[in-house]
């Protein structure tokens, strides 16, 4: 369903089974109506779709395997949140894999504790981000989930927020890749890889030295849960957390860019 006021922009990006041009207060206010007088518990479509969508529950997509050889990025997340959890953090992002693992395995139960920049593909949009939360809410603990492209795109923020000593969390999930594109190479491409190869990355720990912030690194997940709580607790600079992730690591489930709902990667078996 596609509701414009303009009729020029119906089906202009995504074709529009159902257009509605009009108002959208008005036309939600209708629809709303009509569905006050539907009985939607007997309506045998609905009840098939919702069956499907358990069946798709069923399959515990976001379960993943753990790497004696390495650390998965979804264990990051995960043990952020768990460290974190008392402390009732607002969580930022950049634009990748990183950003999705947080959706999916950090596990948020209130409003306004996530700020992402959602589809809009605004790598280095994490950063700064942070340094605004920290600056309006001084006293909340501000972590941000970063790759190691997208954190080369703003990290000269550190400078704003090594002088106003802020102490912003900032993981990076760092799998010398970027991961999202070469997710798409993977999978759709056959593994032909073409400039999403990190060969170059700068050392992290000592761009953080150079802002005058704390940096750490994190190749085992035995030293994971030590260098995160390090990070927690640090109060008057911002922290830099390197952690060496897997590059292999898909985010699941996937649903490509031109298919439908229907068509969803759930696990790596499709």
């Amino acid at each position: 369903m596609h509701i414009d006021v303009d009729p020029a922009s119906i089906s202009k990006t995504v074709h529009a089974d159902v257009p509605i041009v009009g108002d959208v207060k008005t036309v939600l206010n209708q629809i709303s109506s009509v569905l006050d007088e539907i009985d939607l518990r007997s309506n045998e479509e609905l009840q098939a779709w919702w069956s499907q969508i358990e069946k798709w529950r069923g399959r515990h997509c976001l379960s993943y395997q753990r790497k004696p050889d390495m650390i998965r990025p979804q264990t990051v997340i995960e043990t952020v949140y768990r460290l974190s959890k008392g402390r009732d953090p607002i969580v930022t992002t950049d634009v990748g894999q990183h950003q999705m693992f947080t959706a999916q395995y950090f596990k948020f139960d209130k409003p306004r504790r996530l700020i992402t920049s959602g589809g809009l593909g605004t790598m280095g949009f994490g950063v700064p981000a942070a340094v605004g939360v920290q600056k309006a809410l001084p006293d909340r603990t501000v972590i941000t989930f970063t790759g190691d492209g997208s954190f080369q795109m703003c990290f000269q923020e550190l400078a704003l927020a090594a002088k106003y000593r802020m102490p912003l969390k900032i993981f990076i999930l760092d799998n010398s890749v970027l991961g999202m594109v070469r997710q798409f190479q993977t999978v759709f491409y056959h593994h032909r890889y073409a400039g999403t190869n990190l060969d170059f990355n700068p050392d992290f720990l000592k761009i953080a030295e150079a802002y005058g912030a704390l940096g750490i690194r994190v190749k085992r997940e035995a030293e994971l849960e030590d260098a995160i709580t390090k990070a927690l607790n640090e109060k008057d600079r911002p922290t830099i957390v390197d952690v060496i992730t897997d590059t292999n690591a898909i985010v699941l489930p996937w649903q490509r860019a031109d298919g439908s709902m229907v068509e969803m990667i759930l696990d790596e078996e499709k």
